[in-house]
């Protein structure tokens, strides 16, 4: 059993003057902890991914998501306070896996998750004015963003690291594939009766080889590293690249690798 804590820096960002924004960020407030137990509530919370979704009208009305893993999607305000917690999808059938959040990024009054249990992109609709303040509008229709079909999905490599931009007109999602090197792109389509669905736009595969840059002297440095996949993105809409931080497993070893889309 393990206790997650998010820690929200978000109040100090979000109203800190350019000069205070400059110091080295500290955590100011601290929400409940989540655990990773299934007799919990919500069950297997595992806390990770955050991101912020920022009120323009008004900035003291902005919201932190936090990704649970199999607990789902939680909400919080600028004081800390858990504002909903949106449950993750069950099991479609017995032996199954569960939905189960990953990653979360926002884009305009949307938030995108990647659905690493069930391998799909889920999207909420954010409103503080409402109750909950997060919508879902995910098109029902969605198939999985790399497997064939639902047996496949139930192998787990599925969508995983998750980033979002608007480049141009066009709200566009990168997503990453569990235990691989494969990138999709993915563009976000508005639907009848307000759902939001997804079209793929182009598969990227970055290169599963690469020198160590952290070898030493007696310590060469493997030319292929097994256990890759590329997790944490960073995009420069401007410029229109995506950045990936590569992590490999029982290596060490890191590495970005820009791709322009």
């Amino acid at each position: 059993m393990r206790l997650t804590p998010l820690l929200l820096l978000v109040p100090l960002l979000v109203t800190a003057t350019p000069a205070q924004a400059a110091q080295a960020p500290r955590p100011v407030l601290q929400t409940r902890a989540f655990v990773d137990d299934p007799a919990a509530t919500p069950a297997n919370a595992d806390a990770d991914d955050p991101a912020i979704w920022v009120d323009r009208a008004d900035p003291a009305r902005s919201l932190v998501l936090g990704t649970l893993k199999e607990g789902g999607l939680a909400i919080f305000d600028l004081r800390g306070r858990e504002v909903a917690t949106l449950p993750a999808p069950p099991p479609p059938a017995p032996g199954a896996a569960p939905g189960r959040f990953n990653n979360v990024d926002v884009l305009g009054d949307l938030a995108v998750v990647s659905d690493r249990g069930r391998d799909r992109i889920r999207v909420y609709r954010v409103d503080p004015r409402r109750q909950p303040v997060l919508t879902e509008v995910t098109d029902p229709a969605a198939p999985p963003v790399f497997s064939a079909d639902e047996s496949e999905v139930d192998e787990q490599r599925t969508a995983y690291g998750l980033s979002a931009a608007k480049l141009g007109d066009r709200r566009v999602i990168a997503v990453s594939r569990r235990h691989e090197t494969r990138v999709a792109l993915l563009e976000l389509v508005d639907l009848p009766g307000g759902r939001v669905g997804t079209e793929p736009m182009s598969t990227v595969e970055l290169p599963d080889r690469f020198p160590c840059r952290t070898a030493r002297p007696g310590h060469p440095a493997p030319s292929r590293v097994n256990g890759r996949r590329s997790r944490a993105w960073h995009w420069t809409p401007r410029t229109g690249c995506s950045t990936p931080r590569r992590r490999t497993s029982g290596s060490g070893a890191s590495r970005s690798a820009a791709s322009r889309y």
